[in-house]
């Protein structure tokens, strides 16, 4: 669904087409087209038929082809897992109404049914969303003075304009299906293309609308009768048609690879799934990175993609072929939309990483690969090492970054305007780094607490020598390289404290300082990253060193930041999880985590009594005492020695172990020794008696000789 303030309109159609969708000089004026017969089917899948027979009885598409699309019932059954039941992963959710995919003339890709327009869905070539319903309630917005929808049900984002004051623009609730349809269906399109924007034309009864959605948010504009004025919708499509694909919103740094390289592709990475699985039946607990099979796409959904990545510090330019990105699938349609991928780099002929983010243009945001390479200039470690990155410009020959563009009429003085709330703006940024695993991925318990004391130190030299603070410390951003130690990523949001910077994170993971400001404007402190480490800390220990998880609730740090979330009840979650220990009653593997993540519980309470209030009624430090807890909460240090602390710990088991098992060993081998010896002994005796015959008998041996036969024994016996 679309959010309050997510969207800017109602702008005129015409000056939609103007600034958008602008004609080359010697283009001639758009046929005429006539689409009575598409309000007037019988049935919402008649009306689209009847929309495709009408565009190409006018020929004001030359360079598109129109389908119905579909997908095979394979493919549904495994996007069923990507969403939240089949209901949602299945034709209705996934794919839109009409499919409209580029093409040059005569081209013909795919085979379309002439009798219901139907056609396998491929997201490769597909250019244009189109939604036709015949239902005039479904109508996703409400125009200014449209009383015939009723009320809207969300957050009011009313603005005052020279045409007076307009009431919420989005609509919300039961009666929204088809803004949900609109929202899916742009997720699919930008998850599986790489795109600056995308086009949407949406048709309820006689009405219809243009659509321009970025990463920013989207333009609506106001609702018109196509009926009585087709030259409207016949100018958006005959525009369309003679757009380039830069124009039409495509990525100019993102082509389709070709079959061979898409083939070196799918042979690299199925090389490492290969070492993984020879890792997982060599080791106990292998590092690998579980999601690597799913870059091959088994959907068939995904195309492959050759992606220009130019250094900004060098100017270099290199070539990666991806396909589906393996981390990322949970972000909202409209942010920083960050996709991570398994990339195949042609030039060094091996799998790296490639994070693709549309990073905030804010004045005090800078780029991650700027911070980094500052930090890496002032020795911080534990941090990743960029190989190459920067933000992504609109062409080869410009200097000028690929930016959002809903930002900016979201600003302007206009009459048309339903909202006065500025949105953020935001620049296309990549970055490529070597293979990095997740938390889960920790051998033993000394590495997980090893990991984070670690990025502590990260933190505290970030802050000592830079001034910035991470303010996004959470579990899938404190990895752990080939080795085991600890790199602490996305430092996007990293930044010097600043009262003019809202509170940010995610919120499982968040101080519960920050989330009781519920305003979100309170800014981040060093301590906020300090505490958060310590959330990261008891969701890794339950979720791979816990010796059963039955009587611990953990249903705080399932990821809902994206949605309408009970801060209120997160904080108190915390808080008396700290008070009561209710978080914290699980057991693990080791004593020496268990003992340390009580500890930390201990601290973590007190500073939370000493800076807010005593949960049920129970002291608060006062005076001098309230204040050393504070401060010494500000101290990474004090912190660090904690981790170090459990860190010796470990280590002087170790060497009592490896002692106890030497000790075992000197006295088994003794025991060998003794009991050789005495079989050697024994061995000689009966060799003795062989050559010498019976000692007790007194008879010469079968030679006769008993002079020799005590020589031969003198020489064995010697």
């Amino acid at each position: 669904m679309f959010s309050a303030n997510d969207i800017v309109g109602a702008m005129p159609p015409k000056e939609f087409l103007v600034r958008f969708m602008s004609l080359r000089g010697d283009l001639p004026p758009a046929p005429c087209a006539d689409f009575a017969q598409v309000c007037s089917a019988k049935s919402d899948v008649d009306a689209q038929r009847a929309f495709i027979r009408a565009v190409e009885d006018s020929h004001i598409s030359p360079h598109l082809r129109f389908y119905i699309p579909k997908l095979k019932q394979r493919q549904l059954d495994i996007l069923e897992d990507e969403f939240d039941d089949r209901e949602d992963c299945g034709l209705y959710f996934v794919t839109p109404h009409l499919s409209v995919a580029a093409c040059k003339m005569g081209e013909k890709r795919g085979k379309r049914s002439k009798k219901d327009f139907s056609q396998q869905h491929d997201f490769a070539t597909s250019a244009l969303d189109v939604e036709i319903t015949l239902d005039k309630t479904e109508e996703p917005f409400k125009d200014p003075k449209e009383d015939f929808l009723g009320p809207s049900r969300g957050k009011s984002t009313t603005a005052t304009s020279k045409a007076g004051i307009f009431g919420s623009f989005e609509r919300y609730g039961e009666d929204s299906e088809l803004q949900e349809r609109l929202v899916k269906s742009a997720a699919a399109l930008f998850g599986r293309q790489h795109r600056t924007f995308i086009f949407q034309l949406v048709i309820c009864s006689n009405s219809a609308r243009f659509l321009l959605l970025d990463h920013a948010g989207a333009i609506a504009t106001r609702r018109f009768d196509y009926v009585q004025n087709p030259d409207l919708l016949a100018d958006f499509l005959w525009r369309f048609s003679h757009m380039d694909d830069t124009a039409r919103g495509f990525d100019p740094s993102a082509v389709l690879a070709t079959p061979q390289q898409e083939k070196l592709f799918t042979n690299a990475v199925r090389s490492l799934l290969r070492k993984f699985e020879h890792a997982a039946r060599e080791q106990e607990n292998p590092r690998i990175l579980t999601s690597a099979k799913d870059t091959l796409d088994p959907s068939g959904t995904y195309p492959a993609y050759k992606i220009l990545v130019v250094d900004n510090a060098t100017g270099d330019a290199t070539e990666l072929i991806v396909r589906r990105y393996f981390m990322g699938e949970n972000e909202p349609l409209f942010g920083r939309g960050t996709r991570v991928y398994l990339a195949y780099d042609l030039k060094a002929q091996r799998l790296v990483t490639l994070k693709d983010v549309w990073r905030s243009n804010h004045d005090l945001a800078r780029a991650e690969y700027e911070i980094l390479r500052d930090m890496h200039a002032n020795d911080v470690p534990f941090i990743p090492k960029v190989l190459y990155g920067g933000d992504v410009f609109k062409g080869d020959d410009s200097d000028v970054p690929q930016q959002t563009v809903v930002d900016e009429l979201s600003v302007e003085e206009a009459g048309w305007r339903c909202t006065d709330t500025p949105i953020g703006g935001r620049v296309h940024h990549r970055m490529v780094q070597d293979i990095l695993y997740t938390l889960c991925t920790a051998r033993d318990e000394r590495e997980l607490i090893q990991a984070l004391h670690d990025a502590i130190i990260a933190l505290d030299t970030a802050h000592e020598k830079l001034g910035i603070i991470h303010r996004d410390i959470c579990y899938d951003n404190v990895m752990l390289d080939s080795e085991g130690r600890c790199v602490l990523v996305n430092w996007d949001r990293a930044g010097p404290f600043s009262p003019y910077i809202d509170s940010s994170g995610t919120v499982p993971f968040m101080s519960i300082r920050l989330l009781r400001d519920e305003s979100g404007s309170l800014p981040n402190e060093l301590v906020d990253d300090l505490q958060s480490v310590f959330w990261v800390l008891n969701f890794a220990s339950v979720l791979r060193f816990a010796l059963h998880t039955d009587n611990l609730d953990q249903s705080l740090f399932v990821d809902r930041s994206h949605f309408d979330l009970d801060y209120t009840g997160v904080v108190e979650a915390k808080v008396s999880g700290l008070s009561d220990r209710s978080l914290f009653k699980g057991r693990y593997y080791s004593a020496v985590l268990t003992d340390l993540i009580a500890e930390l519980v201990h601290d973590w309470d007190e500073y939370e009594r000493a800076s807010h209030r005593s949960p049920a009624g129970e002291p608060v430090p006062g005076g001098q005492e309230k204040r050393e807890i504070l401060d010494l909460a500000c101290q990474p240090s004090y912190w660090l020695e904690k981790f170090a602390a459990a860190l010796r710990k470990y280590d002087e088991k170790a060497r009592a172990m490896r002692a106890q098992k030497v000790t075992i060993d000197d006295a088994g081998s003794v025991e060998d020794k003794s009991k050789s010896r005495g079989a050697r002994a024994g061995r000689k005796r009966k060799l003795v008696e062989a050559v010498d015959g019976d000692p007790d008998s007194g008879k010469p041996d079968e030679a006769g000789d008993n002079h020799q036969t005590v020589r031969r024994s003198k020489r064995i016996r010697t």
